[in-house]
């Protein structure tokens, strides 16, 4: 699917233009990014593999509807999620495309339908990219995007390291709260277990009885933090 047929569809080309990765591209710009021949839309069910650990780097993706695991396989087989995309505007496999290394450690799978934009990595390679009046737009919002992310996985290893079991999840839970803008956690317990690398039974009993003791709160697959004074305690290891 060609993305300038997207860009049409109930004004999007105004939706696009509030992405991260083209912040600050007039119209023109970005109507004239999209027609490019290394832009394309594409949508996948779920399941669907975006990359494999293993493949070569060859697309910057840009989520525009559903979600996206980063995962990878543990020792024991277990698969562990190490981060989901779910906010339209939300890129990824952007740091692959310019480390030496020519290959995922990780893969990439869908969560149900899902629609990106890919752009491929010879758009950003190709001298005649670099002449674009928009492109140097577009390196300095991804080298931006790059930086945010680099910063948010260093809270993740904290967040992993940071101890028991209740302790991750508080610190989880926050986090989760604070990044989405005071929203409940929407993660099924199995994907939530995977994110933090523990049993999902252990995680189930964990958060049974944080609910009992009022810590927590849930509705249906929602989880929000019911006293936050004390997750943070426990977050803070206190």
């Amino acid at each position: 699917m060609n993305a300038m047929e997207m860009k049409d569809d109930a004004g999007r080309l105004a939706a696009f233009m509030r992405f991260p990765l083209f912040s600050g591209l007039s119209a023109q710009e970005l109507s004239g990014f999209l027609e490019g021949s290394s832009v394309q839309a594409v949508k996948y069910e779920r399941g669907d593999v975006l990359f494999r650990a293993g493949d070569e780097p060859r697309f910057l993706f840009v989520l525009l509807s559903g979600s996206v695991h980063i995962c990878r396989d543990a020792k024991d087989g277990r698969r562990m999620i190490v981060a989901t995309v779910d906010k339209p505007g939300e890129s990824l496999g952007g740091v692959y495309l310019f480390l030496k290394k020519r290959s995922y450690d990780r893969y990439a799978e869908a969560d149900g339908q899902a629609v990106l934009l890919r752009v491929s990595r010879e758009f950003f390679e190709d001298p005649l990219s670099a002449a674009r009046p928009y492109y140097g737009k577009l390196m300095m919002n991804l080298l931006r995007i790059v930086s945010e992310k680099a910063f948010m996985l260093n809270r993740k290893l904290q967040l992993l390291s940071s101890g028991g079991l209740r302790r991750k999840i508080a610190g989880f839970l926050l986090e989760q709260e604070e990044a989405s803008g005071s929203r409940p956690v929407r993660m099924k317990r199995e994907e939530m277990a995977d994110f933090l690398g523990v049993a999902r039974p252990s995680l189930s009993r964990e958060l049974m009885q944080m609910q009992r003791e009022g810590l927590v709160r849930a509705d249906g697959k929602a989880l929000f933090p019911a006293d936050r004074e004390a997750l943070q305690r426990l977050a803070d290891g206190e």
